[in-house]
């Protein structure tokens, strides 16, 4: 039996008396309703400045960015994920976040992000279109001074016997594949994932290129850092038409 395509839904908000459309998908939406633990929910969007904010993710749509805060989680060790929530797989994470994941897909989707579908995290395949990749970057503060850095300088790969080798993580885009409905609901939610750095149709995001298949070679590159706890802003930016 064939799978009926998602069809596009417009879903809309009253944000301090304007009006805020935001075109997602059926099973995007189902998401949100199926869910009952409070916590999966969309936040209520609010005007936040030029930008909408939803809970602790703010959406810029003159810079077309979505961005979030986060923590760093680990310096050292074998990750498996670039950004989780507190409660998901905290022990393989770069990073932590407060931020929910719905919340998350609800700005990118606001700003006409279009997701790639879990077709092309699971079909090494299939050609990644263009649209639904991101530039991603962190921002930090040292000694007062704001500092930035693409996602990818975080991370470093360990080759050669038992991982004694590191080389550096390709620069470039992440796939913005949207989560997926799961029984439970919107699958991100219920596993905290939001950048995976292996193949995880349940994150929001996953890592495009072709170690994502090796759940053993990444790992924080700590020299270029911050210490654990230290407060970033996680920043995505949504080209208009691909990257």
């Amino acid at each position: 039996m064939k799978r009926r395509p998602d069809r596009p839904l417009l879903v809309c908000f009253r944000v301090l008396g304007g009006g805020l459309c935001i075109l997602g998908t059926a099973s995007v939406w189902a998401a949100s309703s199926a869910v009952t633990n409070e916590a999966g929910m969309v936040s209520p969007p609010k005007k936040d400045g030029d930008g909408v904010r939803f809970g602790l993710v703010r959406v810029d749509p003159r810079s077309r960015t979505v961005s979030f805060p986060a923590k760093v989680n680990m310096t050292n060790g074998v990750v498996e994920y670039a950004v989780v929530t507190e409660y998901g797989k905290a022990h393989e994470s770069l990073l932590l976040t407060d931020a929910k994941p719905m919340d998350v897909q609800s700005g990118l989707l606001l700003l006409g992000a279009k997701p790639a579908g879990t077709n092309g995290v699971l079909n090494s395949a299939v050609s990644l279109p263009v649209t639904s990749l991101h530039r991603i970057g962190v921002t930090w503060t040292v000694a007062g001074r704001e500092r930035t850095a693409p996602l990818e300088d975080w991370i470093q790969l360990n080759t050669g016997p038992e991982g004694t080798v590191a080389r550096k993580f390709t620069r470039g885009s992440w796939l913005f594949n949207g989560s997926f409905i799961s029984p439970e609901g919107f699958a991100a939610h219920f596993e905290g994932s939001i950048i995976s750095l292996i193949r995880d149709p349940a994150a929001i995001y996953n890592n495009p290129r072709p170690d994502q298949d090796d759940d053993e070679i990444h790992s924080p590159a700590a020299r270029a850092m911050p210490k654990v706890g230290t407060p970033v802003t996680v920043t995505v930016s949504v080209p208009r038409d691909g990257v």
